[in-house]
This record gives structure tokens, C-alpha cells and sequence, in this order.
């Protein structure tokens, strides 16, 4: 609508609240529109996305039928201005220039559509149709955005600043993570999609009040938006390091994360059968790698856990995944997902085996998993009082303490051999 309208306020609203800008025009939304209009032509077809409809109008106005309008009508000069400067930033904001305008299943005919086939766009792309209006300010900033790696250099970022991501909210000292999400499977199905609007509501739905994704998960965790359907796709690939490496290569045998090179210790994938676990040889070893792995700094409370419980917990998780109580680096609507899991399954486990009383009670009290982290200085102990109450670290966000003189305790001893920017030598 704001694309059609020539509102470009309205456009960078839609965008900044996290409109996914190549969505297209659904054929029921065509049909109600149509409705609405009093029986006038709807000019939107199934499949139109936003770029395409204002690049439509463009070149519909540029013909010789329909220009003469311009020349009596002021205000719809001024809303064909409207489109183009729409038109710009939706290429500037990285939308499809690819996408194809097709009339062949649209039902609603009349003047407009005849118009429009006799200046020959209709099955044409954003680009050719931009060509056609003559509009060279748009032509040229397509030819800008062209490469992939130009979009990546140069795409706007969504709050609604028109400066690019890089320079934005994409910036290295905002952002834990790449602000793009590209993936080559091969030329028909390499696709490039961008970070979550900072100024869209956080998808974690842990706020009674709205909040901003930039204000609540911003740095704990990435979520990329594919604009052809808005559906959102988190990352979390973390390389094997030294201190899990054997065993998780001993877990990797066992076929139990496939043929991933990139294996998230605490987020297991999926495993096809969960009693795997109870098959698995030498599970002490293997539990203690794994501890190791998470904790350098030797504060977890796994270290004194029985393999057999939490392996058995594990078991009982749809997708299994490995307790962690050194949850720092996790955003807030993961963790409460997953202490939710593992205590429902802590409790299953204790009905399996029979176990009861006192027995029972202190198992749970043990083995439950609770959302408030403790400080990551080793001397500390301070334990938090409600969700993510303390601070992480700002350059590899992995670790949190309870203030700063906490932090800088720990700095020497320790973190300061851990701790590297996007790549920490910390697992996740």
C-alpha cells in the first residue's frame, strides 16, 4: 500500500516494525482489494511485491496514454514522486530486482491491465520495468546493489536511518553477529537475508510491555527474516574447540549429530533415537570432556553430577541437548525454553525409575536446571536474582559478572586467553 501510494514515512515505518519487504501480494488480498475499490481495476496481481508495484506505476505513467495525465493532475505528479523515491529505497533496503510482474492468472481485467500490456510489461522484472519508466536515479541504484557483495557493503539498515547496516546497527561494536545471513547451495538457491528490524518487537515474547529487538535480544541471538515469506531463521553454528573436541568426535561417531562440522555442545541436533545414550561406552569420560569443555574455569556444578541423570535427561528431550549451567551467552527466551525442558524432563526420569521421597526430592534439587546464572569470576559465587540481570562481557558476550570489579578480576587469570570478538575460544 505505501509502495502504491508513493508514502515513503509509511514504507520505512512498515520496514522499521519488520516488514518483510519482498512479500507478495496474495491472490485473496487482490480480490479484497478490489472489493474495497467499488469495482475499480485492481492494478496488483497475485505475486507483486512491493518494488515491483512502484516500479509498476512508474512505467505505466510513462507511457504515452496515460502521461498526458501528469500534465492536469498535481497531486498525481507528486504521488508518482512518492513511488520513485519508494522505489530507491526498497532496492536500497536490498529488495528482489529479480522478481516478475505476471498478469496471466489475474482475474481483474480493464483499462489499466490494457495500458499495460501495450507498453509491454507484464512479464517483465523490477529492472526492466525501471528502464522503461526512464527513471534513471532508480535504474542506477539497482546497477549499485547488483553483487552480493555490494548489497552486503551497502544495503540500508531497517531502523530507518538510510545509512547502511555496517555503519549502523550492523556495526561491530552494536552487533555480536553478522548482520547478513548468506548461504550458496549453488546458483538457483544461493540466498542472502537480513537481521531482524532493530526496532521490531523481539520475537521472544518475554515482555508484558513491547520492547524492541534491539533493546531485549539483540546480542544474545540473531534472527535472520527471509522477505519473500517473513519466517524468521535463527543461527547458531559455533566451531568444535579443543576442550569438547574428542568428545564430541567420540558423539559424532556414533552418528548422532550426522555429517555437521559445526556442532553446538549445549543445543545437541536432533537425535533419531534418544536411547543412544544409554548405549554409549565410558559415559563418565565422555560426560567429564564435555564439562571440561563448557567450564575452564572449573565453577560449573556438572562437575559433580552423575552421567547417568543427566544422560538420562537428555534422553527424554524431544531434541536432546546437554544442561549447561554456565548459561550466559544464551538469549533469554531459549534459556526459559530450555529449563522448562530439562526439569520436565528431570521429572520424567524420576518416574521411569521409580524413584521416590526423599530420595526423589533431593535429585530434583540437585539436577533441576534454574534460569538465574552465578557471576563468571571464579571467586565470586554471586548468583543472579532475576533473569539476565548481569552484564556480559561487550567483545564476545560468553561470559557475565556481577560488576566490574568482578570482571576486571577476572580479566588476567583467565578470560583474557579466551576471550576474542564473534570468535570466542567460550562455547555455545
Amino acid at each position: 500500500y505505501a509502495a502504491y501510494q508513493g508514502d515513503l514515512c509509511l514504507l520505512e515505518k512498515a520496514v522499521s516494525y519488520g516488514a518483510a519487504i519482498d512479500y507478495p501480494v496474495l491472490d485473496h488480498h487482490a480480490a479484497d482489494s478490489n472489493e474495497r475499490n467499488d469495482g475499480e481495476t485492481e492494478a496488483a496481481p497475485p505475486g507483486t511485491t512491493a518494488l515491483l508495484l512502484a516500479c509498476m506505476v512508474l512505467a505505466l505513467y510513462s507511457g504515452r496514454i496515460l502521461r498526458k495525465e501528469l500534465e492536469k493532475d498535481k497531486k498525481l505528479a507528486q504521488q508518482l514522486k512518492g513511488n520513485l523515491e519508494c522505489a530507491i529505497q526498497l532496492v536500497k533496503l536490498g529488495a528482489d530486482c529479480g522478481v516478475v510482474l505476471r498478469y496471466d492468472n489475474f482475474s481483474h481485467g480493464g483499462f489499466v491491465m490494457e495500458v499495460m500490456k501495450s507498453i509491454g510489461i507484464d512479464n517483465n522484472n523490477a529492472y526492466q520495468m525501471a528502464v522503461k519508466s526512464e527513471k534513471i536515479a532508480l535504474t542506477r541504484a539497482m546497477k549499485i546493489f547488483e553483487s552480493i557483495e555490494d548489497k552486503i557493503k551497502l544495503v540500508h539498515c531497517r531502523c530507518g536511518s538510510r545509512i547502511p547496516w555496517k555503519d549502523c546497527h550492523g556495526h561491530t561494536t552494536l552487533s555480536s553477529e553478522l548482520y547478513y545471513h548468506y548461504a550458496d547451495n549453488g546458483d538457483k538457491t544461493a540466498s542472502l537475508s537480513w537481521k531482524l528490524s532493530p526496532m521490531a518487537k523481539c520475537f521472544c515474547h518475554n515482555n508484558n510491555k513491547f520492547k524492541n529487538y534491539f533493546s531485549c535480544c539483540w546480542q544474545d541471538e540473531s534472527r535472520y527474516q527471509d522477505d519473500s515469506d517473513s519466517t524468521l531463521v535463527a543461527s547458531r553454528a559455533t566451531p568444535i574447540h579443543e576442550g569438547n573436541r574428542e568428545a564430541m568426535m567420540h558423539i559424532a561417531e556414533r552418528k548422532m549429530t550426522g555429517e555437521n562440522s559445526m556442532i553446538d555442545p549445549i543445543f545437541l541436533p536432533h537425535l533419531k533415537d534418544g536411547s543412544i545414550f544409554s548405549m554409549m561406552e565410558n559415559k563418565a569420560d565422555i560426560f567429564l570432556k564435555i564439562v571440561q569443555g563448557l567450564d575452564p574455569d572449573g565453577i560449573s556444578v556438572l562437575r559433580n553430577w552423575d552421567p547417568e541423570v543427566s544422560f538420562g535427561c537428555m534422553e527424554r528431550i524431544k531434541d536432546p541437548f546437554m544442561w549447561n549451567d554456565l548459561h550466559w551467552f544464551i538469549s533469554k527466551s531459549e534459556l526459559i525454553t530450555r529449563v522448562h525442558e530439562w526439569n520436565s524432563a528431570l521429572l520424567q526420569y524420576c518416574d521411569d525409575k521409580k524413584i521416590i521421597g526423599a530420595k526423589r526430592e533431593e535429585l530434583i534439587r540437585v539436577y533441576s536446571a534454574s534460569p538465574l546464572a552465578r557471576c563468571a569470576n571464579p571467586t565470586c559465587g554471586t548468583i543472579e536474582t532475576k533473569i539476565k540481570e548481569f552484564h556480559k562481557c561487550s567483545k564476545c558476550n560468553r561470559v557475565a559478572y556481577c560488576s566490574r570489579a568482578c570482571q576486571a578480576h577476572h580479566w588476567k587469570p583467565s578470560h583474557k586467553k579466551l576471550c576474542v570478538s564473534n570468535d570466542s575460544a567460550y562455547p555455545s
